[in-house]
């Protein structure tokens, strides 16, 4: 099923698609990837001290590095 919606783009991507074949087939695609890593998560997104905290409560974690990242977040 399809359905007419209008939305607002910037000028330039405008003008990049305007000369392309299926426009709507392309902004499908590009929604489509974009809602699709959505829900994926994106590592620059997490401060340092919070992967640091999370990797501590692994119970697999080595005594040294605990300790390091122990002193770290201590320190911070």
């Amino acid at each position: 099923m399809k359905i007419n919606r209008t939305f607002c783009i910037d000028y330039d991507l405008a003008q990049k698609l305007r000369n392309k074949p299926n426009q709507s087939q392309i902004v499908c695609k590009a929604v489509r990837r974009y809602l699709a890593n959505m829900t994926e998560i994106d590592e620059t997104d997490i401060s340092t001290n919070r992967l640091l905290y999370e990797l501590l409560q692994r119970k697999d974690l080595p005594k040294s590095i605990r300790l390091l990242i122990s002193d770290h977040l201590t320190s911070s």
